[in-house]
């Protein structure tokens, strides 16, 4: 059947160019924050201080034999942010949720990248808060189950304005990756005006149970490779991380 056409494209392309949006800054600030979700996850998973896992990784990555990746600056930043104002985090996230949803629970991993992306819109004020949200987003729809997006969404679209009002944005005079990122959004937005007129979606927590169960898979995922990268008491040096 012949795709419908329309002023601005087929129904088709349009839809490509809307899933696109948000999913091209895949440059080191994005890969320092998943990193920084990876890190948050291990820390809870092990029940232990975030700061102590950085410390961890830092340590292995020094080790040659150890072939650790190196932390990013950007990724401790964020994950010792996020262990000193867990508290402050947290409440904000729960303040933000539907009222029958507790941030308890919530998948490891979302709350993971929930904090990551709350953290820069409340703490860090040279991320516009187009860059914080859509990455969050961004991040959810790469490590949590197909529900994530439109939660995560509304609760960091919530967020952003009342932590981050325009006015209140930070001007910056260097055109960095964050601002280039920024640029992108609207840039996509201005090709793909649909794409622009979005809202947050009203969904703002996980639906279903087969959604839930795609959560723990992805969760399942996330605890084998740490389980698999973490060293050994009697062969600490020789784990490669993944």
């Amino acid at each position: 059947m012949k795709d419908e056409q329309h002023p601005t494209g087929s129904k088709r392309q349009r839809a490509g160019e809307r899933e696109q949006v948000g999913r091209k800054r895949h440059g080191s600030r994005y890969r320092a924050r998943a990193r920084a979700v990876d890190l948050l996850f291990e820390a809870e998973f092990r029940d232990v201080d975030p700061v102590e896992v950085i410390e961890e990784h830092v340590e292995l990555a020094q080790d040659p034999t150890a072939h650790y990746r190196p932390v990013m600056p950007y990724t401790q930043t964020i994950v010792t942010g996020v262990a000193e104002n867990l508290d402050a985090i947290d409440d904000t996230i729960a303040e933000h949720l539907s009222e029958e949803w507790k941030l308890e629970r919530l998948p490891a991993v979302d709350r993971a990248v929930l904090r990551v992306s709350t953290w820069e819109l409340m703490f860090n004020p040279e991320v516009p808060r187009e860059v914080a949200t859509v990455e969050g987003v961004e991040l959810a729809s790469e490590y949590s189950h197909v529900k994530a997006q439109a939660y995560v969404h509304a609760v960091l679209d919530r967020l952003a304005e009342r932590w981050r009002a325009p006015e209140q944005e930070k001007t910056m005079t260097t055109f960095d990756e964050d601002t280039a990122a920024t640029a992108e959004v609207l840039a996509d937005q201005a090709r793909s005006p649909k794409a622009g007129e979005q809202q947050a979606p009203e969904v703002d927590s996980p639906a279903d149970e087969d959604a839930a169960e795609r959560a723990k898979a992805a969760e399942r995922v996330l605890i084998d490779q740490h389980r698999a990268t973490e060293p050994r008491p009697e062969d600490r040096g020789s784990t490669s991380e993944a």
